[in-house]
């Protein structure tokens, strides 16, 4: 069944929009639109709703409740625009009129977004990651009550990178506070920025190298290995390779697997997510290729003491 929605979709989540309690889908398109999927049950949609963004680009979008009324919003980020926008829902599958929250500093391009609890209250949190030439490539949004994130951001550097493409939350010193890691692509190396527990971050990332794979630009934390230690999977689009480091608990990595992508036709990995796909307790790898159209399945491979991922299956 195919269904139509904006051009040239980027991103998408999946949620009871209209809380019937069957799952829909919002995607998110470069060509500045919201396109939402009501879901009828067994797979089926009713119908596309898109919605105009207030900018074009829109290159990534969270699903969450972030004005605490049950219902789902959307928080979407423009690479175009250069900002942040909030569609906030109605709760019965349409949204309100899309307003910019804030628009970060030129020069710069949004090439993802997370939310996490970063300062351990009720309010969701969001960080933006973005190619930018001053030392505002990581931008934290504490939330605010009402639906609101504090403004101005608080701006984190990667310097001396200018191209940070991906990041992501966990506690990966395990000292109870969320930690951010950022992907560099033009240095083959992670930044990763330790949390307070306040929402607040060290100014100066400890960085990890990555040895010679090449052009870092996705990066997901799963426990790939069972013991109970933030793991990292790290996509390289220049090497055409995935990457397993296991989390030592100090804040520091070992690699224990590089897969060559191109054994799935893989010409440009661009997005990984980590989850459990084959019901094994151990949670695998998807990537998404922009060059190649297709997605990749890696299966987890992992003991406490021995990791490996399988050598992919396309799609």
């Amino acid at each position: 069944m195919n269904y139509t929605i904006g051009e040239y979709p980027t991103a998408v989540q999946v949620g009871d929009i209209d809380r019937d309690g069957i799952l829909d889908v919002a995607v998110a398109c470069e060509a500045g639109v919201l396109s939402i999927l009501i879901g009828y049950g067994g797979g089926l949609f009713k119908h596309v709703v898109n919605y105009n963004s207030a900018s074009s680009g829109l290159t990534f979008i969270i699903a969450a409740d972030i004005d605490s009324d049950t219902d789902l919003d959307i928080v979407a980020a423009s690479a175009a625009g250069s900002n942040i926008q909030i569609f906030y829902g109605n709760g019965n599958g349409t949204f309100q009129n899309a307003f910019i929250v804030y628009t970060i500093p030129q020069p710069s391009y949004i090439y993802n977004m997370i939310s996490g609890y970063f300062n351990n209250d009720t309010l969701l949190d969001f960080a933006v990651v973005s190619s930018n030439t001053s030392n505002q490539s990581v931008a934290v949004f504490l939330g605010a009550t009402g639906g609101n994130l504090t403004i101005p951001p608080v701006y984190y550097s990667t310097r001396p990178s200018v191209s940070s493409r991906s990041i992501c939350a966990a506690d990966v010193d395990r000292d109870g506070h969320v930690d951010l890691v950022v992907a560099n692509y033009d240095l083959n190396t992670l930044s990763i920025f330790k949390g307070d527990g306040r929402g607040v971050f060290q100014t100066t990332a400890n960085t990890v190298t990555l040895g010679s794979a090449q052009g870092p630009n996705s990066i997901v934390t799963a426990d790939f290995n069972g013991d109970n230690i933030p793991d990292l999977a790290v996509s390289f689009q220049t090497s055409q390779s995935v990457m397993m480091l296991l989390g030592n608990g100090g804040g520091s990595f070992t690699s224990k697997s590089i897969v060559p992508t191109n054994a799935i036709s893989s010409s440009s990995p661009r997005y990984l997510y980590a989850a459990d796909l084959n019901h094994d307790g151990r949670p695998d790898i998807t990537l998404g290729d922009f060059g190649a159209n297709r997605v990749g399945i890696f299966l987890t491979q992992c003991l406490a003491t021995t990791t490996s991922m399988t050598t992919g299956i396309s799609y």
